[in-house]
């Protein structure tokens, strides 16, 4: 029987297997914390398009005109 100083299949197989789910741990919780940090940069935006809108209702005393308004940024009076 040899006894040398090396590894066996079986050692380097369960490192490897051990890398592996490490590897797939962090991956998935790479994906969770982006995921996180994605909404909380559209809660902030949100928050601060909110914000604007109560500046400009609070300056002019009006809400600022939609899209959906069909005389939004137009200065003459729609004829009808």
């Amino acid at each position: 029987m040899r006894t040398g100083a090396g590894f066996t299949i079986v050692e380097l197989l369960i490192v490897i297997v051990i890398i592996a789910i490490l590897a797939a741990i962090v991956t998935v919780s790479y994906y969770g914390i982006t995921d996180r940090a994605h909404a909380s940069v559209l809660q902030s935006d949100l928050s601060s398009g909110a914000s604007l809108l109560g500046l400009s209702q609070a300056e002019a005393g009006k809400y600022p005109a939609g899209a959906s308004d069909p005389n939004a940024g137009s200065t003459t009076k729609a004829r009808g």
